[in-house]
């Protein structure tokens, strides 16, 4: 039995189509779709093993996939360059580098990925959905394409376009949390009883894009459980001396807040700025100076509203202090700030933080400016107060309160400021009431600068801490992290330095302990 699809929402057709469109029979736009790619032969498909070339970042590389026709599992592995990835879907997303197996357990991205395994597998092809009620197509004015929108079950809304002609699909949307995700298909060819897209081009709301072109496509019977099984963990990290290596850092930047600490990067000295949503990342002209050789490619997003490219290169160390990781690949891309030269040598040439997050059980402590880093089986804080976090493969979020209103929000460090909400928590709480001053570019990072407006919020709430009346801003961003449509907003080093705050990845908590009365946290209570 094919695993049965329930709709739980039609998505409205008007912000999709112009407005003399017309409507159709659904069921038999389906119909036809499933007669021009093979008809009942799709029953007989189990699982499909799918192989080609992959292009991100402007550099070619390679992939195989292999898709659980029946519930969308997959599994795949990407070689680009000299970085070996994989990445899959057993009801959760999850991406493994650098020996590191990690889960995308925030709830938008779960959302997202159950629609991006639907129509991974063609669910539309199955009767279950087919034979939905309310289902509605909707004929562009020119006749030339047809538009179904539908929400799979806990996903997020997707619209298929199909041609009117050829009855194929040729564009497939998916509203993920950080905007449309548009793959466009094309080559459609004969495997076996069956029509598979060759090409598949896929742009994000940054621009971003990543095309598959594939080579060859295996079908199965039935799907191998095994296929799709994440990979065991490979330890990279070390302490080199004792149980813990602590190691001062420096706030730096315009509002002394981001935290920069030495660094030995393949036997050569260095500082990084320490950035919680950051992977080991430095730039072109760092790694020429480490001696790192550098290739293939890759799509960098950020905070902004476009995309830049980068490659991968390998580091056979990455020491802060005591604390060293063996074996990285590492991304090499243009920073997104000016590395200003200190006394002591260059200014920070680039990030750390994910990898030396999930290694070791690290403590921030702003107040009195160190980091360390612990083996994963020390002892958790006595004192303080523990808060569970979510992963989006990378950055950590937790949830806080602004003026009573409770939402999840992305714990930045490498953010200088203090928080910022994103547009549509914004008007849902109507928290922009269009004070301030204009709005104009304040700060960024990767994919450009956040245009925000300053505000003052009378209540933020976080681990049981209030700062009241604390300067914040409101994002007026476009496209890009900063106008995901359910997190609240981004957390940055301007709240986080009034506390000491412990990292335990494997738990999957944070634990925050107040620190002493400082600028900025005076009067918190």
């Amino acid at each position: 039995m094919r695993a049965r699809i329930a709709l739980v929402a039609i998505v409205s057709l008007a912000s999709i189509v112009p407005s003399g469109a017309k409507p159709l029979d659904a069921r038999a736009v389906l119909a036809a779709e499933r007669l021009a790619t093979g008809g009942r032969a799709w029953d007989r498909i189990g699982a499909a093993v799918v192989t080609g070339t992959i292009t991100e970042g402007g550099a070619p590389g390679t992939f195989e996939k292999t898709i659980d026709w029946r519930n969308g599992h997959s599994r795949t592995t990407q070689v680009t360059g000299i970085a070996r990835q994989l990445s899959g879907y057993d009801g959760v997303e999850w991406g493994s580098n650098n020996g590191i197996v990690n889960a995308r357990d925030l709830p938008a991205l779960i959302e997202d990925a159950r629609s991006k395994a639907f129509v991974e597998r063609g669910g539309w092809r199955e009767a279950a959905f087919a034979g939905n009620a309310g289902l509605r197509a909707v004929a562009a004015e020119d006749g030339q394409s047809v538009t179904i929108a539908f929400r799979p079950a806990g996903g997020s809304d997707v619209a298929l376009t199909f041609d009117a002609t050829t009855h194929l699909v040729t564009r497939i949307t998916v509203d993920t949390d950080d905007g449309p995700l548009v793959t466009t298909l094309s080559d459609w060819r004969s495997i076996g009883p069956v029509r598979y897209p060759f090409r598949q081009d896929t742009i994000d709301s940054t621009g971003s894009e990543t095309l598959l072109e594939v080579q060859s496509v295996r079908l199965q019977r039935r799907a191998d459980p095994a296929a799709f099984a994440r990979p065991r963990p490979v330890a990279h990290g070390h302490l080199l001396a004792g149980t813990s290596s602590t190691t001062p850092i420096t706030l730096t930047g315009s509002r002394q807040s981001h935290i920069l600490v030495p660094a030995t990067i393949a036997g050569t000295e260095t500082h990084l700025i320490f950035d919680t949503g950051a992977a080991n990342y430095y730039s072109p002209e760092a790694a020429r100076r480490f001696g790192l050789a550098v290739s293939g490619g890759l799509n960098l997003t950020g905070v902004g509203e476009s995309s830049t490219n980068g490659g991968f290169a390998v580091a056979d160390r990455i020491a802060i202090g005591n604390a060293e990781l063996r074996d990285e690949t590492v991304i090499v891309a243009p920073l997104p700030f000016p590395s200003t030269p200190t006394p002591q040598g260059p200014g920070a040439e680039g990030f750390a933080g994910f990898e030396f997050l999930y290694e070791f059980r690290t403590t921030i402590d702003y107040p009195a400016r160190t980091i360390t880093f612990a083996s994963r089986d020390q002892p958790q804080p006595a004192g303080g107060v523990k808060v569970p976090f979510y992963s989006d493969g990378h950055a950590l979020y937790v949830e806080a309160e602004v003026e009573g209103h409770r939402g999840i929000f992305r714990l930045d460090t490498g953010d200088g400021s203090t928080v910022t909400i994103f547009p549509k928590f914004a008007a849902l709480h109507a928290l922009d009431r269009g004070e301030g001053p204009a709005p104009a570019p304040s700060g960024g990072g990767i994919g450009g600068q956040v245009k925000a407006r300053d505000v003052t919020f009378s209540r933020f709430t976080l681990a049981g801490l209030h700062f009241d009346n604390l300067p914040g801003r409101l994002s007026l961003n476009k496209a890009g992290a900063f106008t995901s449509r359910t997190l609240a907003g981004n957390l940055g080093a301007g709240v986080l330095r009034c506390f000491r705050i412990t990292f335990d990845y494997q738990g999957r908590t944070l634990t925050f302990e107040p620190g002493p009365p400082a600028p900025g946290c005076n009067g918190v209570h």
